[in-house]
């Protein structure tokens, strides 16, 4: 978790989604850098960026990358982090209804993109 973070960490700003029943939260922010809590199990994210909170990466069982191309649109690229119940506990995406990123930005998605595919899989491949 902390290394997905630190890499969304170094994007200008990303949409963090976040859906609660119907409702669905989108914040535009860049993503401060967290710390884990020495008296909890709360990963702190500092208070420096509009996105501010306490996230519990410990009850997520998964985190994938989504690369959605769309005909005459942007990209979608982003990372979402599930739960135990799997559903979505919140996304960070670099792209979606606006202009695309700069060449700079698209990089360091490939670089967390690469991070993601050296990690372990929740499910086995056959």
């Amino acid at each position: 978790f902390a290394e997905v973070w630190a890499a969304i960490g170094s994007w200008k700003t990303a949409t963090f989604l976040i859906m609660k029943g119907e409702n669905v939260f989108e914040i535009a922010s860049a993503a401060g850098r967290g710390t884990p809590s020495q008296s909890s199990r709360y990963f702190n994210i500092e208070y420096t960026q509009p996105l501010r909170g306490h996230l519990r990466p410990d009850q997520y069982t998964s985190i994938h990358a989504v690369v959605l191309p769309r005909e005459g649109r942007t990209t979608v690229r982003g990372v979402v982090f599930y739960g135990a119940d799997g559903a979505s506990v919140f996304g960070a995406y670099l792209s979606g209804d606006g202009p695309e990123p700069d060449a700079g930005e698209l990089a360091k998605f490939d670089s967390l993109l690469q991070l993601l595919r050296s990690k372990p899989t929740p499910c086995a491949r056959e």
